[in-house]
């Protein structure tokens, strides 16, 4: 268990997704699983609407990237 939490601490994740307005839902669950892995996770994700972008806009999640 020591080993996992030194290996966390010295790695950084960023992992990337896309998704549209229909996979919202589904991207943010996937966003608050890894969150729950890793607090300091960062998520990508590419945006295939233009609903989604400004869903995730709006939410403004900390470690979340959404791109156009």
């Amino acid at each position: 268990m020591r080993e996992a939490a030194i290996l966390r601490a010295a790695l950084h994740f960023e992992l990337c997704t896309h998704l549209d307005l229909r996979y919202l839902a589904r991207g943010l669950v996937l966003y608050r699983s890894l969150r729950a892995f890793d607090p300091q996770v960062r998520l990508r994700v590419f945006c295939m609407d233009r609903e989604a972008k400004q869903a995730l806009d709006e939410l403004a999640l900390p470690g979340l990237v959404a791109t156009s």
